[in-house]
């Protein structure tokens, strides 16, 4: 789908940018963590995702961004550990 000719549609870059999602997503655990959440209970402001993607990613654990909620990661981080990220970053 990446590869097909999509100039016509004027929203092209968006499909194009679900669509790197979705292979980023994929293999991923079927669970996912709303990031608001977790700092609304820590009563913290909220870190950039791609920071508690890329922190959890360095200690081992599979994580990504995910398509269907725009401040949710998937990952195979347990919460206590994410929890821990989130305050780190």
């Amino acid at each position: 789908m990446l590869n097909e000719d999509r100039p016509h549609l004027n929203t092209a870059r968006r499909i194009e940018k679900l669509l790197h999602l979705l292979i980023e997503e994929q293999g991923k655990p079927p669970t996912y963590y709303v990031i608001d959440r977790i700092c609304s209970r820590l009563k913290r402001d909220v870190p950039p995702l791609e920071k508690v993607v890329k922190g959890l990613a360095s200690l081992g654990y599979e994580s990504s961004l995910t398509h269907f909620h725009p401040k949710a990661i998937k990952t195979s981080a347990p919460i206590e550990v994410i929890t821990q990220v989130v305050k780190d970053a």
